[in-house]
């Protein structure tokens, strides 16, 4: 089953953005605004095409409720603002119909991204141009976020 076309350029530039989002928190730890913004701007195109399933009130209150959660997170100092943003904005995507598919994929790649970071240390893991300075030892989750909005586009580019 393909995509509507009016649907698949959107698709693909919320993928493009998870992409660079997830290598500007491994490289800076930091995921700009503007990547986060497109992503969630994005977000009503598909709506409008009618390509994203789920009912269009559903959506909102969702990502409302990943905002709530991941501020009290974030206010704890367990993920970092962009990546509550980048959360927030997937969520959009993801509706009711890959909502908890798109948490679940998520927790499952933060859980290996930090079993990464956990042994780097012992293995010598080493990349040119990487982060070194204070935060090298904090996770990117927002490259987990990214794992799973990436899935999210996968589903609906599939139909």
């Amino acid at each position: 089953m393909s995509v509507d076309p009016q649907l698949a350029l959107p698709i693909i530039l919320f993928a493009v953005a998870l992409v660079w989002a997830a290598g500007q928190d491994v490289w800076a730890r930091r995921i700009p605004n503007y990547v986060t913004g497109a992503i969630a701007l994005l977000a009503p195109l598909g709506w409008l095409t009618g390509g994203m399933p789920g009912a269009w009130w559903e959506v909102p209150t969702l990502a409302f409720a990943v905002l709530a959660v991941g501020t009290v997170l974030f206010a704890r100092g367990w993920v970092g603002g962009g990546d509550v943003k980048l959360a927030t904005a997937s969520m959009l995507w993801a509706g009711s119909a890959y909502g908890l598919s798109f948490l679940l994929i998520s927790a499952l790649a933060g859980g290996a991204l930090a079993l990464v970071y956990i042994v780097r240390p012992y293995v010598a893991l080493t990349v040119p141009g990487l982060q070194t300075g204070g935060e090298a030892d904090s996770v990117p989750y927002g490259v987990a976020f990214a794992a799973g909005g990436l899935w999210v586009a996968h589903r609906l580019l599939a139909g």
